[in-house]
């Protein structure tokens, strides 16, 4: 219950308020691919133990409307992220079996727009971020580089962006069987 997400459930249940800081997190970001996935199983895991911040949180006697409303953002967010990659791949799938040329145009345009875009946009706004914060040297780092070259991975990475919670969602079943945690995912609940 330490990680930022099972946390921030914790806080948010005790009225702490959260506020979100104008800071960016530099953090060690895997360079391979497959422990990248890996590492995206390890983030997932903290949507699976909102159950548990819930009933901790019940016997500390909160307020279950709220505890509820924590719990089903939770359970969404998670949601969403077990079935983004259905949400990319799905349309484009039936718009090549249905031989449809306008749902896969569609498809391709809703991809450049809810994903490639804001990306884009994140990746315009982080020279100017990142100066502010004094952070001038990764600033100008970050302008020499050509989106276009992200591209190729940045994709990669947004069409397998669920595999990582099916690894951690598999695991926690194993977990619910066995009782043994994966050392990975000890968190220090």
């Amino acid at each position: 219950m330490t990680e930022d997400l099972t946390f921030g459930f914790n806080l948010s249940a005790n009225s702490v308020p959260i506020l979100s800081l104008p800071a960016l997190e530099f953090a060690d970001v895997p360079n391979k691919f497959a422990i990248f996935i890996k590492q995206k199983s390890i983030w997932f895991w903290n949507f699976l133990g909102y159950a548990s911040c819930y009933k901790y949180n019940i016997k500390k006697g909160h307020s279950r409307y709220k505890l509820f409303l924590l719990l089903m953002q939770g359970v969404g967010a998670g949601a969403y992220w077990f079935f983004d990659t259905f949400f990319i791949i799905t349309p484009f799938i039936i718009g090549v079996i249905k031989n449809s040329y306008l749902i896969i145009l569609l498809s391709l345009i809703s991809f450049l727009i809810f994903y490639i875009l804001p990306q884009f946009v994140l990746f315009l706004k982080l020279p100017e971020a990142l100066f502010n914060q004094g952070f001038k040297k990764k600033a100008k780092d970050l302008k020499e580089v050509s989106f276009l070259k992200l591209l190729p991975s940045l994709c990669l990475i947004i069409f397998t962006n669920s595999v990582g919670a099916w690894i951690a969602s598999a695991k926690y079943m194993k977990y619910l069987f066995t009782g043994r945690m994966p050392v990975k995912y000890k968190t220090g609940d």
